[in-house]
């Protein structure tokens, strides 16, 4: 049976909707199909000539939330007018050569796709779409080159109408605050975050917890990126927010940095962590609504910190201290943060640093590069009068999916939209809208096929093939003041749309296939390279950049092991966790260092060193010497209590680099080569 899903708004009554279906999807699909309309009709009234483009753009950039429609419109429009200026370009320079021209066309095509590659969220589609924009303009402008510059006039125009006319709906019928959102989900994140910290603390194998919770944390600062687009407040807020993440990601590797230390041991678990995974415990369950919970909850983890030491304490006992202070104050600073969200105070730059794919930006781009040839050489070969259009085709699905984890799936999913607005078009040109001249009946018949494939959109198992039938139902209906579209163009169109989705889609199995287990062992492999990076030189690391960066590749890995044997992926999961808290300690280990120290320096730099020609064995070895040597260090009673702390610090990070790289030998191998 269908499930039931009851959801109540504040302008319609508590009622229960089919198939999982939200009021929230229903206000989405039914907005964009108003604002698809009226942009198809502003455009029909300025006979703006293929006023389809219009209302296409619309359902293009159409977002569930108002920020995201704001960040990718005006990214489309950027990356609309790039491909613009440059279709110009390529035209007037190899308008007398085809052949040159396409292959200039596709070494662009192929920039931009490498460039979408290494970009994040819509920054990514504006590569793209520089990329087809280029193609549609510059085959419609190379067979009339006289009027290339009024083609490339118009492209604008009909993005910048349609961009403009969905964001206004955006704005106005777009229900909820984009702050208040922002900050249900970081309390969700927060109180996850604690969740797991309070089972690890406990003795629990938390390793499947934290992969999610890391890759949570990329989607988190992704959702605040697009609320700051849409809200003044959100943009004060999202600094907090970046802030709030990394705290919490400082949390867990510290608390995984001492499961590291003591899963190898047969000690039972100490009273001061069951007593601090209650602490979590509450703040997991305890309110965050006001000011005054979140100081509630930061006092229930200041009492954690245990009572101030004394001067004559021993190693042990400051050791203890030390390990307590870091879980505690990154669950403090996380939750400090998140109270300042909805203030003005500002907030320190957070540096987020994210997994870069120099192997899938050569891959994609050479895709590109070839699948644009291929449909071409078919195009010039054939002289079939819609080759234009499987080529343009071709470029959007190469350049579309080239980010998507898996391009052939994306694609097959295309392939199944297509097919559908292939049929309803048929259905509206041929059957409904013959006799129909007037504006309203037009609205009236094509508003239901909108609205089912709106909400579709929202419906994660047919949102690909519904995003390709909301795409192009208007390219193929074509409505136009002047005529009708008649049957032998339409059909023409309707294979080249689907030679074009198929072509580009084959060319994803074809052209370097999607393995998961080679971007597996990639990621593993930049793991390895930056350990050894921080080894050479941990100065041009920061905590923050570190520490964002593994989730976001703990995140990756999470997308590629799905599939992977139970026994890979836990294998390589907890390498990945385990080097997320050595190169975390080796940072932390080497902010201790003072250039006139050097006690603290010599055993730092040898670790350093190890850690830098991408030796386990020896990391472990030459770390659980410097921290016997700093221990001793520490426990000597002449020492100030400031200095037999840092030195108890540094013994805490060295023992765990010692822990970490002995029980995981492989973690500074090159993908799986050992050095």
């Amino acid at each position: 049976m269908s499930a039931l899903t009851t959801v109540g708004t504040r302008y319609l009554p508590t009622v229960t909707l089919p198939f999982g279906i939200t009021w929230s999807t229903v206000v989405f699909a039914v907005r964009t199909t108003a604002a698809s309309l009226t942009a198809l009709y502003i455009a029909l009234a300025l006979d703006l000539g293929e006023a389809k483009w219009a209302a296409m753009t619309v359902w293009i950039v159409a977002q569930p939330t108002r920020g995201m429609s704001l960040s990718k419109a005006q990214y489309r429009l950027a990356g609309t007018l790039v491909g613009a200026f440059v279709s110009i370009l390529l035209v007037s320079a190899f308008a007398q050569t085809p052949e040159l021209f396409f292959l200039a066309l596709a070494a662009w095509l192929a920039v931009c796709t490498a460039a979408s590659t290494a970009f994040r969220n819509f920054r990514s589609y504006a590569a793209v779409l520089a990329g087809y924009t280029a193609a549609i303009v510059g085959i419609a402008g190379a067979n009339q080159p006289g009027l290339l510059f009024d083609l490339a006039v118009a492209r604008v125009a009909y993005i910048s109408l349609g961009v403009v006319t969905e964001a206004l709906f955006a704005a106005l019928f777009t229900p909820g605050r984009p702050l208040d959102a922002m900050r249900g989900r970081l309390e969700a994140f927060l109180r996850a975050a604690a969740t797991t910290a309070s089972r690890a603390l406990r003795g629990e194998d938390t390793a499947t917890t934290v992969q999610s919770t890391l890759a949570a944390a990329i989607e988190l600062e992704t959702l605040g990126e697009y609320a700051a687009a849409g809200s003044l407040q959100a943009r004060r807020g999202y600094k907090h927010l970046r802030a709030s993440i990394v705290s919490a990601l400082s949390q867990m590797a510290a608390v995984h940095a001492l499961v590291e230390h003591t899963s190898n041991t047969s000690e039972p678990i100490a009273a001061w962590r069951a007593e601090l995974a209650d602490r979590f415990d509450l703040v997991a369950a305890g309110g965050m609504g006001t000011d005054g919970d979140i100081n509630g909850l930061i006092a229930t983890l200041e009492d954690g910190r245990g009572q101030p030491l004394n001067s004559d304490a021993n190693f042990n006992e400051i050791l203890l201290a030390h390990r307590q202070k870091l879980i505690v104050e990154s669950g403090i600073q996380a939750l400090m943060h998140f109270a300042r969200i909805r203030s003005t105070d500002p907030a320190a730059s957070t540096d987020f640093s994210f997994h870069l794919d120099v192997k899938a930006i050569g891959v994609n781009g050479l895709r590109a590069f070839f699948a644009v040839l291929a449909a071409a050489t078919f195009w010039i070969e054939s002289a079939w009068p819609s080759g234009g259009s499987m080529v343009v085709i071709v470029a959007v699905v190469v350049g579309l999916f080239a980010s998507r984890p898996n391009g052939l799936l994306a694609g097959i999913g295309f392939v199944k939209g297509a097919v559908a607005s292939i049929t309803v078009a048929g259905i509206c040109n041929f059957v409904l809208l013959p006799e129909v001249t007037w504006f309203p009946a037009l609205a009236a018949i094509t508003a239901p096929f909108l609205i089912l494939g709106g909400i579709a959109m929202r419906m994660p198992s047919v949102a690909a093939p519904a995003s390709s039938f909301t795409l192009f139902v208007w390219d193929l209906i074509g409505p136009d003041n002047a005529a009708r579209t008649d049957f032998g163009p339409f059909a023409n169109s309707g294979l080249a749309l689907l030679m074009g989705i198929a072509s580009g889609t084959v060319m994803f199995a074809l052209i370097f296939p999607y393995r998961p287990a080679s971007v597996r062992r990639g990621l593993l492999g930049a793991v390895g390279r930056d350990l050894q990076s921080i080894g050479r030189n941990a100065g041009s690391w920061s905590e923050h950049q570190w520490l964002t960066r593994m989730a976001d590749r703990v995140g990756r890995h999470l997308a590629a092991s799905r599939t992977a044997p139970p026994a890979d992926r836990e294998r390589e999961l907890r390498a990945m966790l385990a080097s997320l808290v050595l190169g975390h300690s080796a940072l932390a280990m080497s902010c201790l260092v003072q250039d006139d120290d050097s006690e603290l320096r010599r055993p730092v730099a040898t670790i350093l060193r190890r850690i830098s020609l991408g030796r386990p064995e020896k990391v472990a070895v030459e770390a659980a010497r410097a921290a016997t040597r700093l221990e001793h260090h520490s426990s000597r009673k002449t020492l100030s209590p400031r200095r037999r702390w840092q030195f108890a610090a540094a013994a805490v990070y060295t023992s765990n680099v010692a822990a970490t790289a002995r029980f995981n030998r492989h973690l500074l191998e090159i993908e799986g080569k050992k050095p």
